[in-house]
């Protein structure tokens, strides 16, 4: 019987160091399989990581060891993987669309550029036609007007001279400066061909004017738009080397220098913008995946280090057992099994163990003392409950896990959604909810980058909104300026018109003069006097001063000025304000006689022309 007892102790013992053996070899199987399933998901084989996670999770399983936050950990990162390859089909979907897009837009601008081209090309062409169309009608009546000239000169009625002498006052000759007296020499012919000779002249020195200011002017541009190839060159290097502020500032050059050069690059200057925003983008990816790859290689290193300690004290505590089984064995003279023996090592005190009596069995607890009582099929069957009561306490635990870690993936993609339509305070809010639920998994993901990104994106569009309330108050002093402009300039052609009409009437009232004289002469002596030589004998003291014509009031020009720039007058305009008030109620507006000048330019210039063709 003791021999029997003998033989199934060490039965016992050898079933039981191979189920230790076994339970090690599935925990250094699931280690590597797990260690394979994370080099998977890194290289983007994604199937291949889900099976051997399945295959680790089972050898885990059979060994028994709390292995739960590495197989979560494992989860999660082919997790990572598979959103990052979607996010990179998606990205890639997207690239497409915007380059057809980018296309479309391409096309249509090139034939709206080739429409505009032959729209200017075909208002050119009318514009030269009109323009020599006019010139021809001005040369034409220019021509009539001196062969009417010459004839009304070589009338015998212009040269008709009577023996009688012509009694009239003796005038003054005119005073005309030397310049006219020698103009005086010429006939009416050769002044035209002088006239004409100056003014040929005079065209031909704006048209080498204009064309050394163009020349300059190209000159410029081509300096200016060989600067912003260089720039734009300079800005590629910076982003190549990732200094992205560097290659906006460069680009913002360039673009103010192709501005100054009159060349349109609109498209090239928006793909450099987006190439550094993407660059940036993915820099700031790839460094925030280094650092997380770091951390995870870090998190991998302390489990790894942890497992080993474990898995040397599990080996130290088996190795402790079975010497405490051979000690008893040798004190006691009975066969003890491993575990027992491991058991009693647990529960014993640090007091150094008495030696037993053979004839009793050594102490222990009930517990202990119920499973000695225990076959081994039945302590089999209690290691199997407990294994599987710890193995769904582990799958509750990593699906809780999973549920958390997905809560804030979604979170935090709803978050990168509220960003990109530009809602700030919604992406915080889901930046912080998905903190507490990765908190709550017990996952550690860096989330700095996109807190950044919303705070960058906040700081450009208020830079942005700033911007355009300087561009809007720009604008607005752009009218203004504008309107300051065009109300001087109707001003100055009111005072240019008033001016040419006080000259017109002065002229008239000099021919109607001349012309009085003229008759009076007629009739004393009988013989028609020319009115080109009666004007000559008119002296400006027999010139009536006449008043003239109340300048035209600029009713809708004086209501769109503005109350500010009345406010913001200087002095000297007040005064001339306050003078042309006081001396337009000084004219007697009531006892001035109604006159039509209009009525009485057309009689003067139909006196003219009769006499003319005469």
């Amino acid at each position: 019987a003791e021999e029997e007892a003998k033989k199934k102790a060490e039965e016992e013992a050898a079933r039981i160091k191979a189920e230790e053996e076994a339970r090690k070899q599935a925990l250094a199987e699931g280690g590597r399989l797990l260690e394979e399933c994370v080099k998977m998901a890194d290289q983007s084989r994604l199937s291949e990581a889900r099976e051997l996670h399945a295959k680790a999770v089972e050898q885990l399983s059979k060994s028994g060891a709390d292995m739960s936050a590495k197989i979560a950990s494992a989860m999660q990162t082919i997790e990572k993987a598979e959103e990052a390859a979607a996010e990179e089909q998606r990205r890639k979907e997207m690239l497409m669309m915007k380059m057809e897009k980018r296309q479309r837009q391409k096309e249509e601008q090139q034939k709206r550029a080739i429409e505009e081209a032959a729209r200017k090309e075909r208002e050119i062409q009318e514009t030269i036609a009109r323009r020599k169309a006019e010139r021809e009608a001005q040369l034409e009546k220019e021509r009539i007007q001196r062969e009417k000239l010459d004839a009304a000169l070589r009338s015998p009625k212009v040269t008709l001279r009577t023996p009688e002498p012509i009694s009239a006052p003796v005038a003054q000759p005119p005073k005309v400066s030397q310049e006219l007296a020698e103009l005086a020499k010429f006939t009416g012919a050769e002044l035209a061909e002088m006239k004409r000779k100056q003014q040929k002249e005079t065209e031909e020195k704006i048209k080498a004017e204009e064309e050394a200011r163009e020349k300059a002017l190209k000159e410029a541009k081509a300096q200016a738009q060989s600067t912003a190839e260089n720039l734009i060159s300079q800005a590629k290097l910076a982003m190549e080397r990732e200094e992205f502020d560097t290659a906006r500032a460069k680009l913002k050059e360039a673009g103010e220098s192709f501005k100054l050069a009159g060349v349109v690059r609109t498209n090239e200057m928006k793909q450099l913008r987006n190439d550094i925003n993407k660059q940036e983008k993915q820099a700031n990816i790839r460094r925030a995946e280094e650092e997380r790859l770091e951390a995870e290689k870090r998190a991998a290193e302390e489990e790894r280090r942890r497992i080993a300690e474990t898995n040397a004290q599990q080996l130290r505590a088996i190795d402790e057992a079975a010497k405490k089984s051979a000690e008893i064995q040798a004190k006691a003279g009975a066969k003890v099994p491993v575990f027992v023996a491991r058991a009693l090592a647990d529960s014993s005190s640090s007091a150094s163990l008495q030696k037993p009596n053979i004839l009793s069995p050594p102490r222990s607890s009930a517990e202990l003392q119920e499973r000695a009582k225990m076959t081994g099929s039945q302590l089999n069957a209690l290691r199997k409950q407990k294994d599987q009561e710890l193995a769904e306490k582990t799958k509750q635990l990593v699906e809780e896990q999973s549920k958390a870690v997905e809560a804030g993936d979604k979170l935090f993609r709803e978050a990168r959604d509220l960003l990109n339509k530009d809602n700030f305070e919604g992406a915080r809010r889901c930046l912080e909810q998905a903190k507490e639920e990765y908190k709550r998994a017990g996952v550690e993901k860096n989330l700095d980058a996109i807190t950044n990104k919303i705070q960058e994106r906040e700081n450009k569009m208020m830079e942005k909104r700033k911007q355009q309330e300087a561009a809007a108050r720009a604008k607005e002093e752009e009218q203004r300026r504008k309107e300051e402009e065009r109300l001087a300039k109707l001003r100055a052609e009111e005072e240019a018109e008033r001016k040419k009409q006080e000259e017109k009437m002065k002229q008239l009232a000099k021919i109607e003069v001349a012309t009085r004289k003229a008759e009076e002469i007629s009739k004393k002596t009988g013989a028609k006097v020319p009115l080109f030589i009666a004007t000559q004998l008119v002296t400006d003291d027999e010139i009536p001063a006449l008043r003239p014509p109340p300048a035209a009031v600029k009713v809708e020009a004086e209501k769109a000025q503005p109350k500010e720039e009345h406010a913001a007058a200087s002095p000297t305009s007040q005064v001339t304000e306050e003078k042309k008030v006081t001396s337009t109620k000084q004219e007697p507006q009531e006892d001035a006689p109604a006159f039509d000048w209009k009525a009485k330019l057309d009689a003067l210039a139909k006196a003219a022309k009769d006499r003319l063709n005469l």
